[in-house]
């Protein structure tokens, strides 16, 4: 067997064995506390549409995301929004995921700076060439909504969401910016 061979086979083999591993790893994120996907919230189109929507604020849930979710365990209305300290410019990808999301990039004032629509999904055990991704945008809040609801709701570039009540959300904003997600805030599941 040739060296080139032998070589490609120890790598084949090396990341099948971490992609097993990172598999049985993050099976056990599939059952931490969904609790940060349940809408406490709820964001308007310009058009007055309703959208629901859980937060990902700790390390945790932006790295749990919709990961291991089936399509009939999130509801189709519903959205996941990922809050960040700072406006910056931010990828996306959908690791274990297993529907095609909207991802929906926010500036401070909730305008759409981006929308990258029908992101496929990926799982690790289905190794794809390449990972599904998006491309960098400048934003401090990303939407993930199931793979046509943003086209459902009509959104565009330059739409500003808002919030049925600014209110929660300035104080819900100031608590997190604290380094920390509290314990309770307005419209906090029980």
């Amino acid at each position: 067997m040739s060296q080139r061979l032998r070589s490609s086979s120890a790598a084949t083999i090396f990341q099948r064995l971490l992609t097993f591993l990172f598999v049985i790893l993050c099976q056990g994120c599939a059952s931490n506390d969904l609790a940060f996907l349940k809408p406490t919230h709820t964001l308007l189109t310009p058009k007055g549409d309703q959208i629901p929507v859980g937060w990902a604020v700790s390390r945790e849930e932006k790295r749990r995301g919709l990961s291991f979710l089936k399509a009939e365990q999130f509801p189709s209305h519903q959205g996941l929004l990922f809050y960040y300290n700072t406006f910056q410019l931010r990828a996306f990808w959908t690791a274990e995921t297993y529907f095609n999301l909207d991802i929906i990039f926010l500036d401070d004032s909730y305008v759409v700076t981006a929308i990258e629509r029908n992101v496929p999904n990926y799982r690790y055990s289905e190794p794809a060439e390449p990972r599904p991704r998006t491309g960098l945008h400048l934003c401090r809040f990303i939407l993930e909504l199931v793979a046509g609801r943003s086209k459902e709701l009509n959104l565009q570039v330059g739409d500003r969401l808002r919030w049925t009540v600014p209110e929660e959300i300035e104080t819900f904003l100031l608590s997190v910016s604290q380094h920390s997600r509290p314990t309770t805030w307005p419209g906090a599941p029980d």
